[in-house]
């Protein structure tokens, strides 16, 4: 069964864990399972993929820039300084990624219209 988390200090706060069970209920995730996992030092990471099987992660505050020095950043990583998505390679490594600049620009970003008005 595939299973994913949300890694952090503190996730009460959280809806990540609310969303995705609800996305997961949707019978073309059927299986997909979506945790929250609470930890006090992100250097735990590696043991919790292991514990949990995960794969793949979120990463929160305060652990998106504490886990730069793992060295498994991609793309946008290293201009932002920010980790917050992590992929399990089928060889057990981490793949970290950056989301939140995607999700950003596409929050201000005016829908496209195909249509031009003729003056």
């Amino acid at each position: 069964m595939p299973r994913f988390a949300l890694i952090g200090k503190t996730l009460g706060h959280s809806w990540s864990k609310q969303y995705f069970t609800k996305k997961f209920s949707n019978p073309k995730w059927e299986g997909y399972e979506y945790i929250n996992l609470e930890t006090d030092s992100i250097a735990k990471i590696r043991d919790l993929v292991q514990e949990y099987k995960l794969d793949g992660m979120n990463i929160t505050i305060p652990y998106k820039r504490s886990v730069l020095p793992f060295r498994w950043m991609y793309g946008e990583v290293k201009k932002i300084g920010a980790v917050n998505t992590v992929k399990v390679l089928a060889d057990g490594k981490l793949m970290g990624y950056n989301t939140d600049v995607f999700g950003f620009e596409k929050s201000i970003t005016p829908p496209y219209n195909p249509i031009k008005t003729k003056h």
